[in-house]
């Protein structure tokens, strides 16, 4: 399921759920793209340890699609 939905449904959504198929930041203002990133890996990885396996981000500049 693709949807498009405002910051204030994705703060709702990730305060009541435990897990997610991923998300896709995107926008103009990057503050708030690293600050959903940043309560989000919170919110999913507590222990940052955990985040160095399941945790994948990745870079437009860097992506490849081979």
């Amino acid at each position: 399921m693709n949807e498009i939905i405002t910051e204030a449904e994705f703060r709702k959504k990730i305060k009541n759920s435990t897990s997610a198929p991923g998300y896709l930041f995107f926008g103009d203002e990057d503050y708030l793209k690293q600050n959903a990133v940043t309560v989000t890996k919170g919110l999913f990885f507590p222990d940052e340890g955990a985040a160095a396996f399941d945790y994948i981000a990745i870079d437009r500049a860097a992506f490849s699609a081979q």
